[in-house]
């Protein structure tokens, strides 16, 4: 039962241990059990993460009243989201590329320890990864070399064993007979080598992608600190998005950046004067050639003077000539008859038809006549 003795003591005791006092004794305590500053509300800070707390206060450039309290504490909690998140990428990167390999064997560890209590479900989570693969097989060989030294195993040497196979307990036995010590021998064998198959052509081969989806926040094989570091950058991020939104920051247009397909490879090389660039001189396209033609005579003044009509014979009607008809075909006679305008000074168009045109010949003795 409590006494008035004791409630003075106890309050005696808590004023000699109320903390620091003073402001450089309370921010060192601030940070005393900081393991990774993610889950925390961000008020420790060192001077260099206050000075990237603030340059990020300037380049995202909230249109606020910074003397309203509450719209400069959306402000923080928007830029230490975004500190956050990077945070995030830089350990899950220190995490994939310096402690993959320890924090598997340390996962496997912890799985054997569980292995007996559920064998079936814990040795299949040992056979996912590389590292539990390779702590099966140590096991298994210190059991098969027992096996084929003495012949037999002891309680707990069987126990491992079928812990190993993945057996329940409600199928095990409690001793090895003799008469089985082949058996178990053989079977432990074949597990051995399946596990050998699986660790080789399986699991390392696809150590690498592994990494590479972890590196990318895919869950493939990850360990409990990737998980973790997961769920914190999505927290943050989301929370990152909402607050930009309500703070009203909109995405600033810019001109893209240039595809490295667009960019002409440099040769390495001496450097060579520019020359300036010459034009271009349209192609010809070359003719076939030609055949040569004979030499044309050219005709005589007197000729031409002869084809060349005079003007005062352009309108002067050639005579008509009366062709005679061919053998054995009778002429048909010929009539006048009322309204007849062919005949006389005009040839009628059946003339016109029947007479061939005229030749040179014609027109020289025609002109030769008069004179």
């Amino acid at each position: 039962m409590k006494t008035n003795f004791q409630d003075e003591a106890r309050k005696a005791n808590a004023q000699k241990s109320t903390g620091p006092r003073t402001p450089e004794g309370k921010a060192k305590s601030r940070v005393n059990n900081v393991r990774h500053g993610l889950a925390g509300n961000g008020t420790c800070l060192t001077a260099e993460l206050q000075a990237m707390f603030d340059e990020r206060r300037l380049e995202a450039g909230a249109k606020i009243d910074h003397l309203n309290e509450h719209s400069v504490r959306l402000e923080d909690e928007l830029l230490l989201a975004s500190m956050r998140v990077d945070a995030c990428r830089r350990a899950r990167y220190k995490a994939v590329t310096e402690r993959w390999d320890s924090s598997h064997e340390m996962e496997a560890l912890e799985l054997a320890g569980k292995l007996r209590r559920d064998p079936e479900l814990n040795d299949k989570k040992l056979e996912r990864t590389a590292q539990g693969v390779a702590w099966k097989l140590k096991n298994l060989e210190d059991l098969i070399g027992e096996l084929e030294t003495n012949q037999a195993l002891t309680a707990e040497q069987l126990g491992q064993a079928y812990d190993l196979l993945g057996v329940p307990i409600a199928r095990r036995r409690a001793t090895l007979e003799a008469d089985d010590a082949p058996y178990a021998l053989e079977l432990l064998r074949k597990h051995y080598e399946r596990l050998t198959t699986l660790r080789d052509e399986v699991l390392l081969p696809t150590e690498e992608e592994d990494k590479t989806c972890a590196m990318l926040g895919v869950p493939v094989n990850e360990t409990k600190e990737l998980t973790l570091l997961r769920r914190y950058e999505r927290e943050n991020s989301n929370k990152y998005f909402r607050l930009a939104e309500k703070l009203g920051l909109q995405v600033r247009k810019g001109p893209a950046l240039a595809s490295p397909k667009d960019q002409a490879p440099v040769a390495e090389g001496p450097t060579v004067a520019k020359q300036p660039p010459v034009e271009e001189q349209p192609q010809v396209e070359e003719q076939p050639p030609v055949a040569e033609q004979p030499p044309v005579e050219e005709p005589s003044p007197v000729i031409e003077a002869c084809l060349q009509p005079s003007s005062e014979e352009v309108n002067v009607s050639a005579p008509v000539l009366e062709r005679k008809a061919p053998e054995g075909r009778p002429q048909p006679a010929r009539r006048d008859e009322p309204g007849d305008r062919s005949r006389g000074s005009r040839r009628s168009r059946r003339s016109n038809e029947t007479e061939g045109p005229l030749t040179v010949v014609d027109i020289m003795r025609r002109r030769f006549s008069k004179h």
